[in-house]
């Protein structure tokens, strides 16, 4: 870093800003030239081709270069399955769960290594992974097939291999969430979740991922917004809690690394105490970096708040200095000239492979369709407003009725008496039905609809195949059908290659990474 900054010169190094538009706007000029802010969060929306995202990303750098002096760390949430910002022209290659259903490390690997090489290639250096997260509540809103499983053995396992792919490809990664967001029934980005678990318990179970990672030298760690009554009695969330960040993950822990908080415009700290009290807080925690969130006024209104904050000396000015050691060595590290190119025959086909070995028969027998197959099920939609935005073209159901022939009844998020009627009704006279279900659970609809038709089918002597694009959760439901099939997420990849075992193409070798309860 330059000698002499000033401090908003030194705050702006801190902070991970997100704008609007797919080029250089004059809000973001703003915000580097006179807000000094000097690192990038790209988005979907972004995003919408490998040859513009290299070109964004490189005159971002000549912009901060020239303005600040310093490269930019350009940051994405490139998780893969649900949670992909990279357009169709990148492989986007399977999420967490889907990859720990191989059984393989190696998958895990492999998977990281591609997405580091097509993010490398575009000028992104840093990416928002792995999730360290133990997927100990089947019911979570948000973790769920994000995690790599249900024990932190297997978390830690799949998780440092996956750091080693993105490290290997010379990309920062970032582990998240800590002190852990799978044992949470609220999504963070709507509220603010609480967990009554003790220090003990989580030193037992959520730390350990964490640890692992620590130890095979993954620059970054990601906080959570998360309240834990029986630990931090001042009741904030980990994020703005300096006994989790201070004395826990860099005392006890031993961590050395960049401290990141979670988006601070997420409803859990906007909603309960403001951004810019929010952001404050985390650096007295010990955060190092912030994530903003979007838009020049939250942005601006973060920045005034830690300024005002430091002025009254509750910013401590060594601490400060430390964060931007952390966060030069940072750049030093990762800051690298574009290389490569996206997109690849031989990345695609591996993250098809990848795919194929992922898919998974849970139970049962996959019967022939028939002459006549019913298709039915929702439509993709965003399920939460850390998963992708919709983009597909074609239901489930279209897709399949395209592909096989036969009925197809596609619904929305809410389905009504008559629809559920009408799809029962088909189920009747059909050869087979395939249901799809995506997020079932939580939307309680799809469930009203799967009972009916299900029930229309098993009457008339009809084979029921229940698909879940998303949470294993979802298979609970569907007890005693012909076959159950985990397909992991809602992509056009997945439904291809859904076809293929339809069809028989595909012998499944998947396994589900997490427990499934008994519905009876």
């Amino acid at each position: 870093m330059k000698e002499n900054m000033s401090f908003r010169e030194m705050l702006g190094q801190r902070l991970f800003i997100s704008v609007e538009g797919t080029e250089i706007t004059d809000e973001l000029r703003m915000l580097i030239t006179e807000y000094k802010c000097g690192n990038i969060v790209l988005f979907q929306p972004n995003i919408v081709s490998f040859e513009q995202t290299k070109r964004l990303c490189r005159e971002i750098q000549e912009l901060v270069t020239r303005e600040l002096g310093e490269s930019a760390l350009i940051a994405i949430d490139q998780e893969g399955g649900g949670v992909t910002r990279l357009s169709e022209d990148f492989v986007n290659v399977p999420g967490a769960m889907a990859l720990a259903a191989t059984g393989d490390g190696q998958a895990v690997y492999d998977a990281s290594a591609v997405t580091a090489h097509e993010l490398r290639a575009a000028g992104v250096n840093f990416n928002f992974a792995p999730v360290a997260d133990i997927s100990c509540d089947p019911d979570n809103p948000v973790i769920g097939v994000r995690s790599f499983g249900e024990t932190p053995e297997a978390v830690s396992r799949y998780a440092v291999r996956a750091y080693q792919g993105f490290e290997d490809g010379h990309i920062a990664s970032s582990a998240k969430h800590f002190p852990g967001h799978g044992d949470t029934h609220t999504d963070s980005h709507l509220s603010l979740p609480s967990i009554d678990k003790t220090l003990e318990e989580l030193e037992s179970f959520e730390f350990r991922p964490f640890e692992a990672l620590i130890r095979a030298g993954c620059p970054a760690v990601m906080t959570a917004h998360i309240v834990y009554p029986r630990i931090e009695k001042k009741m904030i969330p980990a994020t703005m809690s300096r006994l989790f960040l201070t004395d826990i993950l860099r005392g006890r822990m031993g961590f050395d690394g960049l401290i990141l908080t979670d988006s601070l415009e997420m409803n859990a700290i906007r909603r309960v105490c403001g951004a810019g009290r929010g952001a404050v807080a985390a650096i007295q925690a010990g955060c190092d970096m912030l994530l903003t969130g979007k838009g020049a006024e939250i942005i601006i209104e973060e920045i005034n708040a830690v300024e005002a904050a430091a002025a009254r000396g509750e910013i401590g000015m060594d601490e400060m200095s430390a964060s931007l050691r952390r966060i030069e060595a940072c750049k030093r590290r990762y800051c690298l000239p574009p290389e490569g190119e996206a997109g690849s025959a031989a990345a695609r086909t591996l993250s098809d492979g990848l795919r194929r070995r992922s898919m998974t028969l849970v139970s049962g027998k996959i019967p022939a369709l028939g002459k006549s197959p019913l298709f039915v099920g929702p439509e993709d939609y965003r399920l939460a407003l850390v998963s992708n935005e919709v983009g597909l073209e074609e239901s489930f159901p279209q897709f399949m009725a395209g592909r096989f022939g036969g009925r197809e009844i596609t619904t929305g998020n809410s389905i009504s008496d008559s629809l559920i009627a009408e799809a029962a009704e088909a189920a009747r006279g059909a050869s087979c039905v395939v249901a799809n279900l995506y997020n079932a659970h939580v939307f309680r609809d799809q469930l009203r609809l799967f009972d009916a038709v299900r029930r229309a089918a098993e009457e008339s002597g009809v084979p029921v195949v229940a698909v879940c694009l998303r949470n294993p959760t979802d298979l609970e439901y569907a007890e005693g059908c012909a076959a159950r099939i985990e397909a992991w997420d809602y992509s056009r990849a997945s439904l291809e290659i859904t076809a293929e075992l339809l069809s028989g193409e595909l012998v499944p070798t998947g396994c589900l990474p997490v427990t499934l309860r008994s519905r009876a």
